[in-house]
């Protein structure tokens, strides 16, 4: 080969080098200050969500609490009036009804109290309704109450007042001993109140209760309803923490059109089993992130246009070179190995050219040498399974010719199943060594003309074993071994060395166990004729799925009909 020439330094390829040292930086840094700004941003509006949600559960909280001190200040002037008055027909007297009365008038979220003896006789104040839901709490609350315990109902809106209520009872116990029930029934109107004016445009605020049912919602038509919000993501998500921890999620909001992508806080309301949720879509919680993120994008890439339009001018006289260089290598090997690359630069480029130019010269050189070795190679391989095979049968006058006749049956059901011709070579190899056990078997055995004794069947047996442990160290087999190994095994799980069942049986061992029946029951042996091969097939399709593959024995019909397994019928016949 002609002196390489000396050519000048890829002076542009330098500047374009130099230019993307510049445009990396620049890259990282944006992103950089991307990823830091919305994580700040994004932090900060989960942390304001977190709070406006954990103050309306605290004021909720605070309602609640105060409501159930008015019961108990109730409670405490009906004993205070019982004990004075002495006797406790007076519960049911004018007093205890003024008591009901006055506070009635006093605090505006009371819709009714009851004051019910043990017998569930007694007097009420307030507002007249009618509410199976109510009445069951009442009867739960005077239960609770005459055990000595607190009872705090489920909210239920009430059609009538238009307005969703609780039931509160407290046992009466006017003398150390419980002699009846107060129950309130009380507005939550202030817990809607307290939602409503909290409303900001695009935001969502509801409570739910222990079940998940809504009962106060920014949009008061949806708290009436009492909606199921169980299936919401985000009240999954406060159910999971056993409304003991708050918490702030992304989900999706499934709609009538597509879903949405949501951010959602879930706090919960101290003692009572409720929560609290704020949740807003993604774009507008984020709306700041967006807007740093595009205007960070935007004037980066028109940096980035910039670097790039100067590089391209100083890399154009270069460009074309490597285009018909990266070509050529592309090609190399898909269209042959002897691609040519005429560049007449006078740089490193040029230079490269012709580098490669020798290179797929002398790579064609020792691909022609390899491919030649390779054939040989294998040739020589499979002779030598081949004579291999044959001094196995040589072992046995009656199986003279076996291996290769299940070979033959092999490779066609392999093809006829559709396997690669690296897979049908795979199963051609374990094909011709799947009796290569059987040099370790008595010869005595293997020549006996009659059935063997179960001890001499169990020695036979474990000819698949022998033969596997003496491939083994042969690297080249160790995908065929399975072949050799598992040839006689049962999709029923009757079959050995292992026992193995349906699918646990390699396809390449239940192609051989088909093919192996296939020649031992169409050829003549010591304890058996030989037999059609039609009525062989017949025989193999009895027993499929229990014995042979379904799909194994299909192939080997459709290579029988197709004429690419011929049997000797005849010869077998004068044979006898």
């Amino acid at each position: 080969m002609a002196k390489l020439k000396k050519r000048r330094k890829i002076l542009y390829s330098l500047l374009l080098i130099l230019f993307l040292v510049g445009l990396v930086p620049l890259l990282i840094s944006d992103w950089m200050l991307i990823q830091i700004n919305r994580d700040v941003l994004e932090t900060n509006q989960k942390i304001l969500q977190q709070n406006v949600a954990a103050s309306l559960a605290s004021e909720i909280s605070i309602f609640l609490e105060r409501f159930i001190e008015q019961v108990r200040n109730i409670t405490l002037a009906v004993e205070t009036s019982l004990q004075r008055g002495g006797r406790t027909s007076s519960m049911m007297g004018s007093d205890s009804y003024e008591i009901l009365e006055s506070y009635i008038k006093k605090y505006a979220h009371l819709r009714k109290i009851f004051l019910l003896d043990n017998m569930a006789k007694g007097i009420q104040a307030g507002y007249t309704f009618s509410d199976e839901t109510i009445d069951e709490y009442l009867r739960q609350g005077f239960e609770s109450a005459r055990q000595g315990k607190e009872y705090l109902s489920r909210p239920r809106t009430l059609a009538e007042l238009q307005e969703t209520v609780v039931v509160f009872s407290y046992p009466l116990i006017p003398q150390r001993e419980i002699m009846g029930v107060v129950s309130a029934v009380v507005s939550l109107s202030p817990i809607q109140r307290l939602i409503t004016e909290r409303r900001v445009s695009g935001y969502t605020i509801y409570t739910v209760d222990d079940r998940g049912y809504l009962f106060a919602h920014s949009n008061p038509d949806r708290a009436l309803a009492q909606e199921d919000m169980s299936s919401v993501k985000l009240v999954q998500e406060f159910f999971k923490a056993k409304g003991k921890t708050s918490g702030t999620i992304s989900f999706k909001l499934p709609t009538q059109n597509k879903s949405r992508n949501m951010v959602g806080t879930y706090v919960p309301i101290a003692n009572v089993g409720w929560g609290v949720f704020i949740q807003v879509e993604q774009r507008l919680a984020f709306y700041s992130v967006i807007v740093m993120i595009k205007q960070t994008l935007f004037w980066g890439l028109i940096v980035c246009g910039l670097v790039i339009i100067v590089g391209i001018i100083f890399a154009r006289k270069i460009s074309d070179p490597i285009q018909k260089l990266a070509k050529a290598a592309h090609s190399f090997g898909k269209e042959g190995f002897s691609p040519v690359v005429e560049i007449k630069a006078k740089n490193e480029i040029g230079q490269l050219a012709e580098t490669f130019n020798f290179m797929t010269e002398e790579i064609n050189k020792y691909i022609e040498k390899i491919t030649n070795a390779a054939k040989q190679n294998r040739e020589l391989f499979i002779g030598s399974i081949k004579m291999i095979s044959a001094a196995i049968d040589e072992k046995d006058p009656y199986t003279r010719g076996h291996s290769d006749k299940v070979t033959e049956y092999s490779v066609a059901i392999a093809r006829n199943l559709g396997m690669s011709e690296e897979e049908v070579y795979k199963v051609q190899v374990a094909a011709a060594l799947h009796d290569v056990g059987k040099i370790g078997i008595n010869d005595e055995i293997l020549r006996r003309p009659g059935h063997l004794t179960p001890e001499e069947y169990e020695l036979m047996k474990q000819h698949p074993l022998k033969g596997a442990y003496i491939m083994t160290p042969v690297e080249q087999l160790k995908d065929m071994i399975p072949g050799m190994l598992y040839h006689h095994e049962r999709l029923d799980g009757s079959g050995y060395p292992q026992g193995l069942k349906d699918d646990s049986i390699p396809l390449m061992a239940r192609i051989i166990t088909v093919a192996d029946t296939f020649d031992a029951m169409t050829s003549e042996r010591p304890y058996q004729e030989s037999m059609d091969p039609e009525r062989v097939i017949k025989y193999l399709f009895d027993w499929i799925d229990v014995k042979y593959d379904a799909r194994v024995v299909a192939a080997l019909l459709k290579a029988y009909e197709k004429g690419e397994i011929v049997v000797d019928f005849k010869k077998e016949e004068e044979k006898k």
